[in-house]
């Protein structure tokens, strides 16, 4: 991003004028290049890039200008008598006991008069004689008090000799109003020097002090003048008192003026001039050397209008530029850093979710993997236990039925009912008295319990406050309740499913069906109505083993089913959380590389504006740490 051309060179004061008008036109050039970035820093702000160019483009157009002079002062100091005594000629400006000059006022030379008033964007709002251009500068008007605080400038063109090498500005009086003070403050970098007017009746008060302070600060030399003159009773306690507040930072010693009788000096000399009346000259030539006009008109020309002056306006344009970029350099030097901040805490955030899936997510994952696990064994074990239970009592009842019919010599009728559809029906009748001893509601409390247990921990699982991070958890919560309402069908389905095969595995593990008349026949034979006790037992210890295979394999299927049900919903969850923390690492991993280019950018910006500062050449380094 670094500007182009060869304005880079270090440049000093003692350079062409043509050589800095060149300087200042690539240093325009190249802050218009970075303007781009004061969108980013909020808009077109006041101390933007933007901002900087207009002001170096302002500085180099005055450079191109006559001298620019100053007048400031408290309102009712004699400012406008005082530049009317300056140009030669009454009404120049408008004079007045109260507080008139209502705007800032540039005299220009002109070989007719005329007067224009420009907006603060440099449209022109009135163009035509110098008296109509007057009216605007004097608040007492409808023209001056329509323009009055809206920093309009009013230009007026006259033949005084003294602005063919000089443009006079003249600002409203302080202590007048706010506007009126903001107005000349403001004007304070317009101008090359300054003229600070005070009266002799109040050698200075405390805005003037602060307004003199304000020069210095902005490397303005300005010369104290005291007026009113002929009303002051000891001039040189007046002078004392002035160079005692104004003596540190005005340029030499201040001059006191008495304005009226200087512009009446100056017109009789033009009058005596002619005549050709060497006395009537010398006479009229003492009078100006007695209002104090021959002695301001010395220094300024000395030291602001000379050789001195010319100089020092090349090192005081150059110094407002370096000023300019010192201050553009330390507001891009601010933004790097504030970017570089916003880089280290996205890449944080970034660092930080992806930290949180890595150990956070997937261990409470295998947690929750196992508890489930646990939880599928507790409660599938409690049922079995249950249906057990109720496998035995049906059993029993069985027995009980068969030793009633043996007694009473039924062998006939329990024959028949035994081998009636290879014993099936026995199977069929056992698994009912199973239900009937369970109860009919033991299967809906045991999916209701399962289901309930796996919820809480699922629920409370995933919302372990050491899971939280930002608003990870929150967002998961919301998908939580509708994920959790699905589990709930679903498992109710798997159990349901699986309760037909539970009570057959367990019924055969307890007494099997297949075995139901062998188990009768050995219970017979006990009583010593059957046969072959022996054989019986084996095959029905056969049969048990068999069944209780069958049982573990039903009880391992179910647990497997609902395990996969629970751990399946289990992953969903997780994937969720991690999918919103994957997505929030990512967005900061974005946002920390989209810091560290605009934070680059400004860090160029600095570096282009500091070697634009140190361009200017002499005048202190561009940064503070430098």
């Amino acid at each position: 991003m670094a500007p182009s051309g060869s304005y880079g060179a270090a440049f000093t004061p003692g350079g062409s004028p043509r050589e800095i008008e060149a300087l200042l036109g690539g240093i325009t050039e190249a802050l218009n290049e970075l303007r781009h970035l004061d969108t980013e820093a909020g808009g077109h702000a006041v101390d933007g890039f933007a901002a900087g160019s207009a002001r170096v483009t302002e500085i180099s157009r005055r450079y191109g200008e006559p001298y620019r002079l100053g007048v400031v002062g408290d309102f009712n100091a004699g400012k406008s008598t005082l530049i009317n005594m300056l140009l030669g000629r009454r009404g120049a400006v408008v004079e007045g006991v109260v507080a008139t000059t209502g705007t800032l006022t540039e005299l220009w030379w002109g070989g007719t008069e005329s007067g224009e008033v420009l907006d603060q964007d440099g449209a022109t709002l009135f163009r035509g004689t110098l008296e109509e251009a007057q009216r605007y500068t004097d608040q007492r008007t409808v023209e001056g008090r329509s323009v009055h605080g809206r920093r309009v400038r009013v230009i007026l063109r006259l033949p005084a000799g003294v602005l063919k090498n000089l443009i006079i500005l003249d600002t409203p009086g302080l202590s007048a109003t706010q506007a009126d003070d903001a107005t000349t403050m403001e004007a304070l970098h317009l101008v090359d020097a300054a003229v600070l007017v005070v009266s002799g009746h109040q050698p200075g008060g405390d805005k003037t002090v602060r307004l003199a302070e304000q020069l210095r600060r902005t490397r303005r030399r300005f010369l104290v003048v005291v007026t009113k003159k002929n009303k002051i009773p000891d001039v040189n306690v007046a002078l004392a008192a002035v160079m005692d507040t104004f003596g540190a930072t005005a340029d030499g010693q201040p001059v006191a003026v008495d304005s009226i009788d200087g512009l009446a000096a100056l017109q009789e000399l033009r009058t005596v001039a002619h005549g050709g009346d060497p006395e009537a000259v010398r006479a009229a030539q003492d009078r100006l050397a007695a209002s104090g006009y021959t002695a301001l008109y010395e220094h300024l020309s000395a030291s602001f209008l000379g050789g001195q002056g010319s100089s020092g306006r090349s090192s005081q344009a150059l110094s407002d530029v370096r000023d300019t970029l010192k201050r553009l350099v330390a507001r891009a030097e601010r933004q790097a850093e504030r970017l570089t901040a916003e880089a280290e805490k996205a890449g944080g955030e970034r660092d930080k979710h992806a930290e949180f899936v890595k150990t956070a997510l997937f261990p409470q994952k295998r947690r929750l993997d196992r508890r489930l696990e646990d939880l599928m064994d507790l409660h599938i074990g409690e049922l079995l236990e249950d249906v057990a239970e109720a496998a035995e009592l049906a059993v029993e009842q069985v027995h009980a039925q068969a030793r009633r019919m043996a007694v009473q010599g039924l062998w006939a009728s329990i024959s028949s009912i035994f081998t009636d559809d290879s014993g099936l029906t026995l199977a069929e009748r056992m698994e009912r008295m199973v239900r009937d001893a369970l109860g009919p509601d033991r299967l809906r409390i045991f999916s209701h319990a399962l289901h309930r247990a796996a919820l809480d921990e699922l629920s409370f699982g995933w919302n372990e406050s050491d899971l939280r991070i930002d608003e990870v958890g929150e967002v998961v919560a919301a998908e939580l309740g509708p994920v959790l309402t699905q589990v709930t069908a679903g498992a109710q389905g798997l159990v349901e499913e699986a309760s037909d095969e539970l009570f057959r595995s367990v019924t055969m593990m307890c007494h099997p069906a297949s075995q139901a008349v062998a188990a009768t026949e050995m219970l017979l034979n006990d009583l010593g109505i059957g046969a072959g006790a022996q054989r019986r037992r084996g095959q029905l210890s056969l049969a048990r083993r068999q069944a209780a295979t069958g049982v573990r394999a039903t009880r391992a299927s179910l647990q497997e089913a609902q395990g996969k049900f629970y751990r399946a919903e289990n992953a969903k969850i997780f994937k969720r959380l991690k999918a919103e923390a994957d997505r929030r690492a990512g967005e900061g991993g974005r946002l920390q590389m989209e810091a560290q280019e605009r934070s680059r950018q400004w860090q160029e910006a600095a570096d282009v504006c500091a070697r634009l500062s140190d361009a200017c050449g002499g005048l202190g380094p561009a940064r503070a740490s430098a």
